[in-house]
């Protein structure tokens, strides 16, 4: 045997085991390269999930309180202190109006206006308004959402009308002491005083029908009646 005969080729070796090499380690390397890729959408499949949960109990505590605020509202402007003060308020102020009252009436008329006050700002909103900051609007039921920016809506046109009323206090107690354009004054303060009984009693009409979906078991109600907001002006 020649030495060319007995030496094998180096070459032909490596070329005879790449391939059995390949087909030992390729089903391992498939398999590895699966279990990475499984593994990381695992991973972002549970932040995911775990972030949504989070944000569910998040809209599930902001939207108890925003039951709560809007069932306190409605308490409050049902209250003696707002609707039916207003409505007295209305009907006295109209009844002296459309009587060509004279200076010492409507005296006694303002007398009676100021004994307990006009009363005004009956609502709150800071639930409301942090739920629109928290960027959790998106996630809100759209019928609920819906039904909410009606109420606070509603909320929004009484505390301008009441502003409205708060001005005309200052004026009409200038002309009954001068006399000059009394009537006038007056039965504008009746007017505004009508629209704020209509906007409260469309204002709790608004707040009962949010609270028939969002809460029709008055499971969220609050039991500290006693916070109703106080009457001011």
């Amino acid at each position: 045997m020649t030495a060319t005969e007995a030496t094998p080729d180096p070459d032909g070796l490596r070329q005879q085991s790449r391939p059995g090499r390949w087909r030992r380690w390729m089903p391992r390397a498939i398999f590895e390269s699966l279990l990475i890729v499984f593994s990381v959408f695992l991973a972002l499949g549970l932040n995911n999930w775990a972030e949504d949960r989070r944000e569910s109990e998040r809209l599930a505590e902001m939207r108890t309180y925003l039951v709560q605020e809007i069932r306190q509202n409605r308490d409050t402007l049902a209250s003696d202190h707002w609707l039916p003060h207003h409505t007295r308020l209305r009907d006295a102020v109209m009844a002296v109006a459309l009587s060509n009252p004279t200076r010492d009436e409507v005296r006694q008329l303002m007398g009676a206006l100021f004994d307990t006050g006009i009363h005004t700002g009956a609502t709150r909103d800071p639930v409301w308004q942090a739920i629109q900051a928290s960027g959790l609007l998106t996630e809100m039921d759209a019928e609920e959402l819906l039904l909410v920016s009606n109420v606070y809506r509603g909320q929004a046109s009484l505390e301008r009308v009441d502003q409205q009323m708060v001005g005309v206090v200052a004026p009409l107690l200038q002309s009954v002491e001068t006399g000059e354009g009394m009537n006038a004054t007056l039965m504008t303060l009746g007017l505004l005083l009508s629209d704020v009984v209509a906007l409260e009693g469309t204002l709790i009409q608004r707040y009962d029908a949010a609270l028939a979906v969002m809460d029709p078991g008055g499971e969220a109600a609050t039991t500290a009646t006693g916070d109703a907001a106080s009457p001011t002006g």
